[in-house]
């Protein structure tokens, strides 16, 4: 008998991730860039598979900016990984984000259809904010 240790909603959330995983493009995950190891998820890895992977760490004017730099450079070297410290408020920098992901999407780009992006993370990384920021409006509720 397998014992499941997740928590109800956990363990649905993971399933339909799992589900909806094959039909995206490209996993946005969100981190605290004042502490994106801790702010991981370990299980991102695993659902994500092989997909392209942004890793945004978000609260990057919160963070050290050398200690910041070295974790971009970390992520990056990581197989179809690029990280971008960024501040979700910032329509420049969130200009920034919809321009790497199209660069990292351009294969669905040049197949005529829009990248399918999953945004990802712990809880109070960000994650709201930045939907808001992509969308140019309120569309998530967010909150401490």
């Amino acid at each position: 008998m397998a014992i499941n240790w997740f928590p109800g909603h956990m363990n649905k959330a993971r399933k339909k991730i799992s589900e909806a995983m094959p039909d995206i493009d490209l996993v946005i995950e969100v981190l605290d860039a004042r502490l994106p190891f801790s702010s991981t998820n370990p299980l991102v890895n695993e659902l994500r598979g092989d997909k392209p992977t942004i890793k945004v760490l978000n609260k990057a004017d919160l963070a050290d900016p050398a200690t910041t730099s070295a974790w971009v450079s970390h992520f990056s070297e990581q197989a179809q990984t690029q990280a971008l410290p960024m501040v979700a408020e910032d329509r420049k920098q969130v200009k920034q984000l919809i321009a790497l992901a199209k660069k990292v999407g351009q294969a669905q780009l040049d197949k005529n259809r829009a990248v399918r992006v999953m945004i990802m993370g712990i809880p109070n990384v960000g994650k709201s904010t930045l939907i808001n920021a992509l969308a140019g409006r309120y569309i998530a509720r967010t909150g401490n």
